[in-house]
């Protein structure tokens, strides 16, 4: 059961936060699985606009789109219709090549399985993709390493660090090369109340630096609270979209 500790949240309805950039614009998108009777419509006509500085939490039950719209705004799926944009660059058209050097520059994502290398050290397991974005490596793992508060397991192997922590250290790999925007599915999924609540606080923390955006897709109703913005999806369609005034704390949140 989600507690507010007292709090008073009252919210207003919306579509952007007020005056802040646009990092994704879809217009128009939707995504079909299949073809005739067996079809499966997995987002339609979809309009949304996911701008700088917002924690944008994404809800709805399974079958309701939410993973499809990672997907599709994190070029891994085409959409069947519309356009897309990921700070100010169109995805209609881009070849793979075009699409990974967008990824680099652009967009990371964490999701609800560490997917580390478990030979590898934190360190490596994130210099793996330092190494791709240009510059130091050395200095950009040092620096994602701290911003995550793991500076001190850089030489430890993911079955030497507990499930939050080898979460942080995927927050960190995802944050190597500076993404605007930070795509996250189930997030917490695989961690329990206290560990999660960290985890939440740090994905908190990093939308409202460096005009960074993180979209967080979750089943769990609780983790709306810490939102800027909630999205609540059906079916493929948005059947609510508010902008919370007054988001709680990461550590006020129970589920």
């Amino acid at each position: 059961m989600f507690h507010s500790a007292g709090r008073d949240r009252r919210a207003h309805r919306t579509t952007t936060l007020p005056d802040a950039p646009a990092l994704a614009v879809l217009q128009g998108v939707s995504k079909t699985f299949g073809s005739g009777d067996t079809a499966v419509h997995a987002l339609a006509r979809f309009d949304l606009t996911i701008t700088a500085g917002e924690l944008l939490v994404v809800l709805g039950p399974s079958g309701s789109g939410k993973t499809t719209l990672l997907n599709v705004v994190g070029g891994i799926e085409a959409p069947t219709t519309g356009s897309i944009s990921i700070a100010g660059r169109a995805l209609t058209g881009l070849d793979a090549k075009g699409m990974s050097a967008l990824r680099r520059e652009a967009l990371s994502f964490v999701y609800q399985f560490f997917n580390l290398v478990p030979t590898l050290t934190a360190y490596e397991n994130i210099a793996v993709l330092a190494e791709l974005t240009g510059g130091s490596v050395r200095t950009r793992v040092d620096e994602v390493l701290g911003e995550v508060g793991l500076a001190e397991c850089a030489d430890r192997f993911p079955a030497q660090l507990s499930g939050g922590q080898q979460q942080r250290v995927a927050i960190a790999r995802a944050l190597v090369n500076r993404p605007r925007l930070l795509l996250c599915d189930e997030p917490t999924g695989a961690l329990d109340l206290d560990t999660g609540r960290s985890v939440l606080g740090l994905l908190q923390g990093l939308c409202h630096r460096d005009d960074r955006a993180v979209v967080l897709v979750t089943h769990n109703q609780a983790i709306a609270a810490i939102a800027d913005r909630v999205l609540r999806m059906r079916s493929g369609h948005i059947v609510d979209d508010m902008h919370q005034r007054t988001p709680l704390a990461a550590s006020e949140v129970c589920w």
